[in-house]
């Protein structure tokens, strides 16, 4: 017994010795505590940092965003009996019954760090730790401990018992970056708090005093041996019996972090992002860290266009269509060995070949609504986004409907003929000077001359209506990339996004009204408060008419041209081929009346001639049509078919040609004879032409039935 008085004696003494320390150092501190409480300033406690939450065109939430601290505030009657019995038990069992600060807890922690000379032991309560996280330092001192004493006594007479405890287990730090019970919830067991019981809250608690080193991922053995500490404080203090805690001892830990509360990894979310954080339109704030602080710690709830089932139908049809099937969407681009360092020194198979992969999105025509996006192998392989960001990839022979576009416009018809013959255009001051293609097809119609994807029709049609016009349409059609005024701009050879495609078209799908592409639909704070609601502003990028005939024509293209791979039966489609020189970039950009898509063959970090994947010389009508054509059968269906509005009646065809002053007279051989078309013929018949011209682009890939050179 005596002993024991000693002991008190000394640990008395020790504890008013530190005290006074504290109040020594920090005469400050002593002027605060013996203030009155009306005299003293009050504790203002700031509003916690919450991660705001993605959701998809349905409502479903997608994920949360990154957050500064991932955190999901929870009302104290949301969180279960046995969360909060646990949590009292280990840290602060007469929490209800103290003024802030635990006298007898506090004297034994401030003995134990006078002898040590240092802080050794916690002693703090659930008020003197919310105190600290919210105002204080980290810093192990006596003077920091003396402060949050006194700023927790004063904080327990401004605040409620269960207000403070509730900010408490909103603000906890339990590892992983989990903030508050909520969240961890989610990290630990996938989760929601109000699912969580006994043998789980006591892993909760017991990591609480020091999250990395009970980590159960990292340290099982230890996080067994605290959780078991728990559990008997339960048993301690009547919310468990023996045999309980003993069951509970027997949970097995989670092994890995729940994914239900990881950041989703996507193109889609990070283009969310991006735009949030440098638009001032979605009234976030006009200076970046306004933003920044509103995206990654205010808790907003952003509804966005995601359709959840296209991007599933978007990814497995990429990934099934490829030769190789690759989860990722990755192919080999086979042939001749290539200096991997230089043309694709990421994307490789290390023997000497690059690597390729496929990048798609899809807009609705009626609203510009983008409902899914592959942007790339994977955003944790490649997180440069093809499928939005510039610099884009030359669209090849997809760029000719803007070309027919600015033509329709200035009132030509689908039924005028031109020359798709050799070619040798004038361009003073240029290089080249004369521009000369060599031509792949005679006299034809627009619409037979788009089917065939002709080039020297395009280039000569660019020279009649204009380069600059071209550009000027394609502008309307939502086409922001740099484009060249070059004599060539009609074969492809500015960069353009799949996105802008993809708008551009859709435009065109929805009777000539351009919706510009959005990604988000409405965002709202915690709350529920609407911050951003989108606005629909369509503008016209051409007349009905123009529209309805350039249908007409990129029908063509799929019934009977460059994309009869596309063909979807029983339903319309339209769109457009296009392949760069030596195979580089191959496109298909498609529509029906719901849904624009556009997909990109390439290799992502320089132009690799794609003459060999599967032993296929890619063009835009094989495996880009293919992928299509498999993405939008699942795509469509279940949706009613609709048929695209046809033209008023058109006038018999007239001829389009160059003037003398732009054409030079042919330097090439000539090749195969004129093709003719009927100027009386109606639309209702063109759509369905057999006859396969000569053209920049095979109609499909080589017959399986025919060997072809390297088949063996």
């Amino acid at each position: 017994m005596r002993y024991l008085y000693r002991f008190i004696a000394i640990c008395i003494c020790g504890a008013l010795g530190a005290v006074t320390c504290a109040f020594v150092l920090v005469p400050q501190v002593a002027t605060v505590f013996t203030a009155s409480r009306s005299e003293a300033e009050p504790i203002n406690l700031d509003p916690l940092p919450e991660r705001s939450l993605i959701y998809d065109s349905s409502g479903n939430l997608v994920g949360p965003l990154p957050a500064v601290e991932n955190r999901a505030p929870v009302v104290l009657s949301a969180i279960p009996d046995p969360v909060k019995r646990t949590i009292l038990a280990v840290e602060d069992e007469n929490f209800y019954s103290h003024a802030g600060v635990n006298l007898r807890a506090t004297l034994r922690a401030l003995f134990t760090d006078f002898q040590s000379g240092g802080i050794e032991q916690g002693g703090s309560t659930i008020t003197m730790q919310l105190v600290k996280n919210a105002l204080l330092t980290p810093e192990r001192s006596l003077e920091r401990k003396a402060k949050e004493a006194i700023l927790a006594s004063r904080l327990e007479g401004m605040m409620s018992k269960d207000e403070i405890f509730e900010r408490y287990l909103n603000t906890v730090y339990f590892g992983n970056g989990a903030y508050g019970v909520q969240a961890a919830a989610e990290t630990f067991f996938g989760k929601n708090v109000a699912d969580l019981n006994w043998a789980d809250a006591a892993l909760m608690a017991a990591v609480i005093r020091s999250p990395s080193d009970y980590d159960p991922f990292v340290h099982p053995a230890i996080a067994i041996e605290r959780r078991h500490i728990a559990l008997r404080r339960l048993v301690e203090t009547g919310d468990l019996t023996e045999a309980e805690a003993d069951l509970y001892a027997f949970t097995p830990l989670p092994t890995a972090p729940s994914q239900v509360a990881a950041p989703p990894k996507d193109y889609f979310i990070e283009q969310v992002k991006q735009a949030l954080l440098d638009d001032t339109s979605f009234n976030l704030g006009d200076e970046y860290t306004e933003r920044y602080n509103a995206v990654f710690k205010g808790g907003l709830r952003i509804y966005t266009t995601l359709d959840q089932s296209l991007q599933l139908k978007a990814i497995a049809a990429r990934n099934g269509t490829l030769p190789n099937q690759d989860p990722n969407g990755l192919f080999v681009i086979s042939g001749a060995r290539q200096n991997t360092g230089l043309a694709c020194p990421q994307l490789n198979d290390g023997d000497g070949h690059c690597l390729g992969t496929i990048a798609m999105v899809s807009v609705e025509p009626s609203t510009g609504a983008v409902r899914n996006l592959v942007g790339g192998p994977g955003f944790e392989n490649w997180k440069y986004n093809l499928a939005t960001h510039l610099p884009g990839r030359q669209p090849g022979s997809a760029m000719k409907a803007f070309v027919l576009a600015s033509a329709l416009e200035q009132g030509y018809t689908i039924n005028d003929t031109i020359d798709g013959g050799q070619c040798v255009i004038k361009n003073p001051g240029g290089t080249p000077d004369p521009y000369v293609q060599r031509g792949t097809g005679g006299t034809a119609s627009l619409l037979r001359q788009t089917a065939g994807s002709v080039n020297c029709a395009f280039l000569r049609l660019g020279q009649v209506v204009g380069i600059q016009r071209v550009i000027d349409q394609a502008r309307k059609m939502g086409v922001t990339s740099p484009l060249s005024n070059v004599i060539s701009l009609p074969l492809g050879v500015s960069e353009i996004t799949p996105l802008e495609m993809a708008a551009g078209y859709a435009s065109i799908a929805n009777d000539g009204m351009y919706n510009k592409p959005y990604f988000v639909e409405k965002i709202t704070d915690a709350a529920g408060k609407v911050i951003y609601q989108h606005e629909a502003e369509p503008a016209r990028a051409m007349s009905s008419q123009s529209a309805r005939q350039e249908i007409a024509a990129l029908e063509a293209v799929v019934t009977g041209g460059t994309a009869t791979r596309a063909r979807l039966p029983g339903r319309p489609v339209a769109g457009k081929t296009g392949t760069t020189d030596l195979h580089g970039d191959a496109w298909f950009i498609g529509f029906t009346p719901q849904l624009a898509t556009a997909v990109w063959m390439g290799n992502p970090e320089s132009v690799v001639p794609m003459n060999s994947v599967g032993g296929v010389n890619v063009f835009g009508g094989t495996f880009p049509a293919l992928v299509w054509h498999n993405f939008m059968v699942e795509a469509m269906d279940g949706l009613p078919v609709q048929d695209f509005a046809k033209p008023d009646p058109l006038p018999p065809g007239t001829s389009v040609t160059l003037p003398k002053d732009k054409e030079d007279r042919p330097l090439l051989p000539p090749t195969s004879g004129t093709v003719t078309t009927d100027p009386s013929a109606t639309l209702e018949t063109l759509p369905d032409f057999t006859f396969p011209p000569r053209t920049s682009e095979p109609p499909d890939f080589p017959p399986k039935s025919k060997k072809r050179r390297g088949d063996g």
